[in-house]
């Protein structure tokens, strides 16, 4: 690091346009020539090297804010793999660019600009390293190329700065752009004749094809993997040459300022998220995974929900990779289940997913691939079924393969114990379900298929416990050519199924005979063998069936596309099959029976409800959870007139069919305004003893108001002589009540006190007086942090007197900002944040000694600790705002004497100073951060999410 050299120098150096300018880097001011081994710099310290211009009145200047930068030279990656740095240690330190002739005359700062990659592969990684020199250039030409602000240019989340130099896909990425424009360019039929480059001699049975079919496709997965790195780079090299700053959002920005200026690229990756999460109901369950739950699928999302006595209450959501094709709950014994879930896209997965009662959140605990390359993919077909006992499970993704799983009980967790993949003969399958009890004792599995005459059968096989192979043959039943779409196993009459069709529906029971059965739409037919339990058959009045839940052994709801809602009754007296009209509600896909007549019906065309049925029989909606799927048109429309467009999609499907406007983020409702607020720098709410609050603090640079918003109709300030104890000729730092019996008494900390006011009279109680820059206000205690760069503990005794907790320390810098926390147990910390060091120091409070250390990218102005909804006594989040804009969240565990820093993240809001502030919604905290624009952050499975204000 080389020390700031004063008196400033005052040479400008002349360059003309056109002329080769030499940038040299040295390890110190006085390495050069030595052996020192880091001169001129590391060779780990492996990145680009840049040159950037900023016009200037004078280059004598030291005025730095609000310049405009244009970048004139990049060197980056090469194509031997080697970096700009490599080249600049080769040239022992020395970079030579040259001036492009196209740059206006005038004195201009130049920023000779290293990035240095080798530890960039996490957030705060990349170092950079820069020089500035004062110039003259002269001769110059007339560009006005596009510019940039520092800071501003980059964030710490750009791929350019965030990133892996030793990344394989930026190594097969540095290539001829032409090549990869030829190489995405070539036809179909250019592969095929690379696969196959001899002709046929003669004709070959499909048969015969198989083995070079086999053959070929570690070949074309090769080649498809080459194209897709081609896609991408030239995807890259379109992308980067019209690349343009947007706050940092995208790639690292380049601005060409002639045409020969070159451009590396370090990544061609970006993260892209959906603008609104899914909210289509695919599947739900509800199930005791340790605690009762109700679980609903949203495409590529798990929500789990609690059953509460007023309804569903969303505790947390596990967002998945692939979309959810099944879901159910399995479990060896009586024990707690676990949920099996099944991905069909972009990959078929078998998860095991188990619910953590003390984090309150699921966990994936293991994963089993059933991707085929080669089997063709079963479509329009029940993709998932468990067995009554939860033990077993059937999967069919694929045209003639079954996959049956087995699952088992280790150390606590449900584990998948024995897998096998058996062939099956019904190649079009419809439906297929475990049989439900049956007398034989036997694993049996019911395959509802067509044959390739268009004729419905219905095959009953059995599985080895053993093995798990679904035996070959099977007891067949004949369905005629009757529409039938699925089975639904009933066990009210002992074994049994539902076999439902488009115009009838019918309870097949399952008892095995001894010779071929006829079909249950003929008639039913007396056997002198063994007596089988009769056919039940019911019409169908309905529409196409699109969803079903079973309430017990006797009772099915069904729904239909129109949402009819049908329970489906099989009388055991009369042998017959009742259906009631429950009423009319969203169409349901899935369909999940929670207690005491409340049902969730998820609906992937309509909102999905949670229903009641009534003691008259009828339906009553309890809660609606709005569904924006399927959007059949959108556009972007602004309907108020506001400048500020949104997405208005034409959403649903029949009679569920909308028009929905979608808002991302928090919505702002105005309920009152109070006039004359110019210059506000902070807000406090504050009681007098009551349950609501009652004033409102306003802090101004120079002064502090008070408003009584007791009346909700009238909002006034309240006058000086009324509230003699509030010191007003100062900006207030903080003001809170103290704890709840104490709720009347308030602190109030200025600049220059520590006030104890008496809520109810106004008047002062206490003061403690000081020359104060920081100050929080934690229960009945009060950190300050003081002008002598000294950090002092007060608190508040049973006398209602500020006393001096005799706890106070001396610190290098001046205190920026403080705030306190304490966990379940007591334990509680102090957190400091310091103008001239960009950190954040944790103390014991006990002992005021400093715990832990940790760097953010500028000033700290506000902290937040941020405790779990379900607390762990050692982990919480850290929230820090800072004076460039950003909040910093990060996840702390506490190790005793030191804490472990995990997950953590930035959010760019603008380059305005970051102030954070919590506040509960609904039992919940979450936090507001205000800059430059403001963002609401909640959390989600235990990480930090951001949602933006909607102010119009």
């Amino acid at each position: 690091p080389n020390p700031l050299v004063t008196p400033y120098d005052t040479t400008i150096i002349d360059v003309p346009a056109g002329a080769t300018v030499t940038a040299e880097f040295h390890h110190t001011l006085t390495s050069a020539g030595t052996s020192d081994g880091d001169e001129p710099i590391s060779a780990s310290h492996k990145g680009p090297i840049m040159v950037y211009l900023a016009k200037v009145p004078s280059a004598l200047q030291t005025t730095m804010t609000g310049l405009q930068w244009f970048k004139i030279y990049e060197d980056g990656l090469h194509s031997d793999g080697t970096w700009a740095v490599d080249t600049m240690i080769a040239n022992k330190g020395k970079v030579n660019f040259q001036m492009p002739v196209c740059v206006p005359s005038g004195e201009y700062f130049m920023r000779v600009e290293l990035i240095a990659l080798h530890a960039a592969g996490s957030l705060l990684g990349a170092q950079l390293y820069m020089e500035c020199a004062q110039i003259r250039v002269t001769g110059g030409g007339s560009a006005s190329p596009d510019t940039v602000s520092f800071p501003g240019a980059y964030t710490q989340s750009d791929p350019g700065i965030l990133i892996n130099k030793l990344s394989p896909a930026i190594q097969s990425l540095v290539q001829d752009p032409s090549h990869v424009a030829r190489l995405r360019a070539r036809p179909l039929s250019v592969f095929l004749a690379l696969l196959l480059p001899v002709p046929l001699a003669r004709p070959l049975h499909l048969q015969a094809l198989v083995p070079l079919v086999q053959a070929l496709v570690p070949l074309v997965r090769a080649l498809a993997l080459q194209v897709r790195a081609a896609h991408l780079a030239l995807e890259a090299l379109l992308f980067m040459d019209n690349a343009v700053d947007k706050g940092g959002q995208d790639l690292l920005p380049v601005h060409r300022v002639h045409a020969h200026t070159p451009v590396w690229f370090l990544s061609v990756m970006h993260l892209v998220s959906t603008y609104l999460p899914p909210t289509a109901t695919s599947h739900a369950v509800k199930c005791n995974l340790g605690e009762d739950l109700l679980v609903v699928a949203r495409i590529n999302r798990l929500d789990v929900y609690k059953l509460l006595p007023n309804g569903l209450e969303l505790s947390s959501s596990l967002e998945l990779l692939s979309r959810v094709a099944a879901l159910h709950e399995v479990s060896p014994d009586s024990g707690p289940g676990a949920l099996l879930v099944i991905t069909d896209h972009p990959d078929c997965t078998a998860l095991i997913v188990e619910f953590s009662v003390k984090e309150q959140k699921l966990v994936v605990q293991s994963s089993h691939r059933l991707t085929s390359s080669i089997k063709r993919p079963l479509a329009g077909c029940t993709v998932c079924a468990v067995s009554a006992d939860r033990r077993y499970a059937a999967v069919a993704l694929y045209l003639g393969s079954m996959n049956i799983f087995s699952f088992g009980r280790k150390n606590g967790g449900i584990i998948l114990e024995m897998k096998s993949e058996s062939p099956i003969s019904e190649l079009l399958l419809s439906s297929f379900a475990f049989v439900p009890n049956p007398t034989s004792g036997e694993v049996t599995i019911a395959l509802l298929y067509r044959t390739h005459s268009d004729e419905m059968k219905l095959s009953f096989k059995t599985i080895d416990e053993d093995t798990l192979d679904v035996s070959r043959d099977g007891h067949i039943v004949d369905m005629m050519k009757h529409a039938f779409q699925r089975l639904i196993p009933i066990s009210s009459r002992g074994e049994g199924l539902l076999v439902i069709g488009d115009e009838r529906i019918v309870y097949h029971g399952t008892q095995k005979k001894d010779r071929k059965q006829k079909s249950p739409i003929e008639g039913r037919r007396k056997s002198d063998l063994k007596q089988r339990e009769a056919h039940i058959l019911t019409e169908w009045q309905y529409s196409d069936i699109t969803g079903y839940g079973v309430i017990d052994g006797e009772r099915t709801l069904i729904s239909d596309k129109y949402g009819k809602l049908v329970m489906i009754v099989i009388d055991k007296e009369k042998e017959g099959i009742q259906a009631h009209l429950l009423g009319e509600a969203s169409s349901a896909s899935c369909i999940a029976y929670i207690n005491a007549g409340v049902i969730f019906l998820g609906s992937e065309t309509g909102d999905s409800q949670l229903v009641q049925i009534t003691s008259s029989g009828s339906l009553e909606v309890v809660d609606t959870y709005p569904n924006t799927a399927p959007i059949i048109d959108a556009t972007l429309a602004d309907i108020d007139n506001s400048g500020d467009p949104i997405v208005v999609t034409c959403s649903g499907e029949g009679k569920t069919g909308s028009l929905r406007i979608i808002r991302t983020g928090a919505n702002i409702e105005e309920l009152a305004s109070i006039g004359d607020t110019k210059g506000v720098t902070r807000v406090f709410l504050l009681k007098d003893g009551t349950e609501s609050d009652s004033y409102l603090l306003l802090s101004y640079p120079q002064e502090t108001k008070i408003v009584n918003i007791k009346d909700s109709h009238t909002y006034s300030e309240v006058p000086e002589n009324d509230f003699a104890g509030l010191v007003r000729d100062s900006t207030t730092l903080v003001a809170a009540n103290l704890e709840v019996e104490y709720s009347h008494l308030a602190i109030q900390a200025t600049r220059i006190a520590v006030n104890l006011i008496n809520m109810q009279t106004g008047e002062q109680c206490n003061r403690w007086p000081g020359d104060i820059v920081a100050a929080c206000i934690h229960g009945d205690m009060i950190c300050v942090g003081l002008h002598d760069n000294s950090l002092l503990l007060l608190h508040v005794d049973q006398d209602r007197k500020l006393l001096k907790d005799g706890k106070q320390a001396q610190f290098g810098s001046q205190i920026s900002v403080v705030s306190m926390r304490s966990d379940s147990t007591g334990k509680s910390n102090i957190f400091l944040g310091f103008w001239q060091k960009h950190v954040v120091q944790i103390l014991n409070t006990d002992t005021l000694e400093r715990m832990a250390e940790i760097e953010v990218p500028h000033v700290p102005l506000s902290i937040v600790p941020w405790e779990h909804d379900f607390p762990v006594v050692h982990r919480f989040h850290l929230l820090v705002g800072t004076g460039n804009g950003h909040v910093v969240t990060m996840r702390l565990r506490s190790k005793g004497s030191s804490f472990d820093i995990g997950e953590r993240r930035l959010i760019y809001l603008g380059e305005r100073p970051v102030h954070l502030q919590k506040y509960v919604d609904q039992g919940k905290e979450n936090v507001i951060a205000t800059g430059k624009r403001a963002v609401i952050l909640s959390r989600s499975n235990r990480s930090v999410v951001q949602h933006h204000i909607n102010i119009k």
